[in-house]
């Protein structure tokens, strides 16, 4: 379950895998379109596994979803997750500390799929 208070939507299969792999206590509940297709199967059985409720919902409602005041891309697929919170900056500087060899470090601003 996710800790903070700041909460937003995140859509699309790629992105929710991501935050459910790489940080899942930030994940605080996936939304499904009533679809029943194996990228639909293998993200409900990731949630469950890190232990994040999944709802089914139609697909109209997913058009209401915005993040940062646009429509969000959803592919039928969204997660309410936690934002960003000040330690992230502390992981990476110890993920870099802990690097064998020096790092390759790319900062990208405003990519879509």
């Amino acid at each position: 379950m996710a800790r903070s208070n700041e909460l937003t939507w995140i859509g699309g299969f790629h992105a929710i895998e991501a935050a459910l792999r790489d940080r899942p206590e930030r994940v605080e509940q996936v939304v499904l379109s009533a679809r029943d297709d194996r990228r639909a199967r293998k993200l409900q059985s990731l949630a469950n596994r890190v232990g994040v409720t999944v709802e089914q919902r139609d697909p109209p409602w997913f058009d209401k979803l915005r993040s940062d005041g646009k429509p969000l891309r959803h592919q039928g697929v969204a997660a309410r997750v936690a934002l960003s919170q000040a330690g992230d900056e502390d992981d990476l500087a110890a993920l870099l500390d802990q690097a064998s060899e020096p790092p390759l470090l790319l900062v990208l601003d405003g990519v879509t799929d």
